[in-house]
């Protein structure tokens, strides 16, 4: 026996006398790494013969092109998720005063190769050329035409898929404002939209937006499901995904119980922005248990707090509790379980 409590072992020689264990996964892994080994030597033929052609013809061969390979654009990940064909691939370079993007996109014409198939190369690619100010802030750009030989502004909504307004609200200060952000949530939810229908989307949610300024260090922001122009606060996504929910609507603040963003019960309203602040404060700002899966209010300083681990713990405020306020507690909790219970059922199904 040799230090550490390891065992040095003489490897046989096959003996077919002998009972093998199943290593069929490592036959099945072997050709999913084989078939992405292949797709990858396909991308990168394509990459190098479209991107130096481009480069030449648009007289910049002093930009070093690589491909885009950050952690939201993972290139092994466009391999791996790409199944027999080769994924889009997006080649980024920079000089001194612009940066440049190529992108380009295979065509299989409509014949996409199936799972059980050798990977094929595709019979054609589409490819265009962008260039940016390096100035992040600057939302001017050109789309190389090849054609014509000759740089085309492209508009602001073209490049960024934002109206130069919306861009101006986004860079306006080093940190996102929280209209920045209803910015970014509207684009997710409705895709592009123009200045008229953001005005109105931030005027009829700029009360809740500010209740969320002054609370953003443990709040978020999210669509409620049913109302699709309406925005509610929930606690941070890290903290927990359900349990409480504000809203904003005739004036008054109104704090939920809510399972994801399907509001339940009320357990507190009221139309001073500070009073739901401070209670927010009491029960969000705090550390919470990792899995905690739920931060439920019960009234305006009282929550439930459901881990799987720890089962449910309630942490309370200061007031005197009469035998009145637990069982109404108590039963805005059990609706709370009977509603996430309902949403756990539809979702496994």
């Amino acid at each position: 026996m040799v230090e550490d409590n390891i065992f040095d072992i003489d490897i046989p020689s096959d003996d077919n006398d002998k009972k093998s264990p199943n290593t069929e996964a490592f036959f099945e892994l072997t050709n999913i790494l084989l078939r992405q080994a292949k797709i990858c030597d396909l991308a990168r033929q394509m990459a190098e013969m479209i991107t130096a052609g481009m480069i030449e013809k648009a007289g910049i061969q002093h930009v070093e092109f690589s491909p885009l390979n950050n952690r939201e654009d993972a290139l092994y990940d466009q391999i791996a998720d790409g199944g027999n064909r080769v994924p889009e691939i997006v080649m980024i370079g920079e000089d001194d005063d612009f940066c440049y993007v190529i992108k380009i996109k295979p065509d299989y014409g409509g014949n996409v190769p199936s799972n059980s198939s050798e990977p094929e190369p595709p019979a054609g690619a589409g490819a265009s050329l962008v260039r940016s100010h390096k100035d992040p802030c600057n939302p001017e750009a050109w789309q190389y035409d090849f054609e014509k030989d000759y740089w085309n502004p492209i508009s602001c909504i073209e490049f960024t898929g934002f109206t130069e307004n919306q861009f101006k609200t986004i860079h306006e200060k080093k940190e996102f404002s929280p209209k920045a952000m209803m910015i970014f949530m509207a684009r997710d939810r409705y895709g592009v939209i123009d200045d008229e229908d953001t005005d109105m989307l931030y005027e009829k949610n700029k009360e809740i937006i500010r209740l969320y300024s002054c609370t953003k260090l443990y709040t978020s922001m999210s669509w409620i499901l049913d109302r699709k122009d309406q925005i509610m606060i929930r606690p941070l996504a890290n903290d927990a995904k359900s349990g409480l929910g504000v809203i904003y609507e005739n004036g008054i603040f109104k704090l939920y119980t809510s399972v994801e963003t399907k509001l339940v019960d009320c357990v507190f309203e009221t139309s001073d922005i500070n009073k739901m602040i401070r209670s927010l404060n009491g029960m969000l700002n705090r550390k919470f248990e990792h899995e905690t899966k739920s931060i439920v209010p019960l009234s305006s300083d009282s929550i439930a707090i459901l881990n799987d681990k720890t089962g449910c713990r309630c942490a309370n405020g200061e007031k005197q509790y009469t035998k009145e306020d637990i069982e109404k507690e108590d039963a805005i909790l059990n609706r709370y379980m009977k509603a996430y219970s309902q949403m756990l059922n539809i979702k496994q199904k």
